[in-house]
């Protein structure tokens, strides 16, 4: 079983968060097998324990791609607002299968299509693991597969010719059937906070632009589908 822990380096105000979430990966009872930090940021970064992809102005989606950079059978995909617990990459090796699909936050869509209003279950609540609709994608564990289903309903969903990045988190999660998987004690992911900068800060109307987003997949869906290669 081959892992690769992707790290996202987004804001300013976070850069010592990339370095406590590489260590924390580092420490862990079940570590990654190759660690590689994406450099949003037009400023060089050094990392020490990690291969660092300096890739300005790539956005969420920029950590999806940059597992294609190496063929792994699980990806362990982090933002700089979230680490890893002591255990918790073992803990999801336990559920890792084809097509696993699961996240920091699970995220039901309602009746509307909208997924802020919808239900939601955070691992740490789980008594077992539990199908949702899609994710809050700070902190994503997938499988290869997984990542593929995204890309084929990305496609989809382009418009005038340009990628979406509205909520790759909420494309992953919709492409695969995903799940909450219980993670508790020391297996809990750790929420390092926002420090002032997020997208929802940045967004004047994050929320709405993230529900027009979702029900934009839902038709992209609806009829159409994708392979099933879950076992």
């Amino acid at each position: 079983m081959r892992i690769v822990a992707i790290v996202c380096a987004y804001w300013p105000n976070r850069r010592a968060n990339v370095t406590q979430i590489v260590a924390d990966l580092r420490a862990g009872t079940r570590t990654p097998d190759r660690i590689l930090v994406l450099n949003n940021h037009p400023d060089p970064l050094h990392v020490s324990g990690a291969e660092v992809i300096h890739a300005p102005n790539t956005a969420c989606r920029g950590k999806f791609i940059a597992a294609l950079f190496d063929r792994a059978d699980y990806y362990l995909l982090l933002d700089d607002d979230t680490s890893v617990g002591p255990r918790t990459l073992e803990v999801l090796c336990q559920s890792a299968r084809r097509g696993i699909c699961t996240g920091y936050l699970g995220c039901w869509v309602d009746a509307t299509g909208s997924v802020n209003q919808g239900a939601r279950l955070w691992p740490h609540d789980a008594t077992e693991e539990t199908p949702c609709d899609t994710f809050c994608g700070c902190a994503l564990f997938v499988a290869w597969d997984a990542l593929v289903k995204m890309l084929i309903l990305e496609e989809r969903v382009r418009r005038d010719g340009r990628w979406p990045t509205e909520g790759d988190d909420i494309l992953l999660g919709l492409a695969n059937r995903s799940t909450v998987i219980p993670l508790t004690g020391n297996a809990r992911f750790v929420d390092l906070g926002y420090q002032g900068q997020a997208m929802c800060y940045a967004h004047e109307d994050y929320y709405g632009m993230r529900d027009t987003f979702t029900r934009e997949v839902l038709i992209a869906l609806k009829g159409r589908p994708l392979p099933d290669w879950e076992v």
